[in-house]
């Protein structure tokens, strides 16, 4: 098994390294082995899924934007609290539509072949996406649109 070689060379690495490091005021040698083999192999290989899985994301075309902006547009911890509490479904579609730019915006209709032009409803400016809708038309910005912020 190819698989199993990186894994044990990582499994080495963790035990020489990073197992028995100083993680306290104790002092020098005083270190206790909190993790089994398994829980550490377990670790690894869920990292190594995650990273898989967003490899593969990044690779999609339209749909890998929420790799690079989502995790920095709200922390992890108020945005499932609000998800949770606070959202109703229809903002969780929207922000969800807003993160893989599937918002139904002029390019996005033009792409899809239900309008034929790209132009914003408000500026005339082309093409418009949902960026320049949301937070770019200087229309909008003098109309004091977008007061709310």
């Amino acid at each position: 098994w190819n698989d199993l070689e990186p894994m044990k060379y990582r499994k080495d690495f963790y035990k020489k390294f990073l197992e028995k490091s100083q993680t306290s005021t104790s002092g020098f040698g005083v270190t206790r082995n909190s993790k089994t083999d398994s829980q550490v192999m377990r670790n690894f290989i869920v990292q190594d899924k995650n990273d898989a899985f967003l490899v593969r994301a990044q690779n999609l075309g339209t749909q890998q934007d929420w790799t690079v902006i989502g995790e920095f547009c709200i922390p992890p911890d108020v945005m499932w609290r609000s998800f949770l509490y606070e959202w109703t479904p229809q903002m969780v579609k929207f922000y969800a539509n807003a993160l893989q730019n599937t918002l139904p915006d002029p390019k996005n209709l033009e792409r899809w072949g239900l309008t034929a032009e790209q132009k914003c409803p408000l500026c005339d400016i082309s093409p418009c996406n949902a960026k320049h809708i949301l937070v770019g038309c200087k229309k909008a910005l003098d109309e004091g649109r977008f007061t709310y912020r």
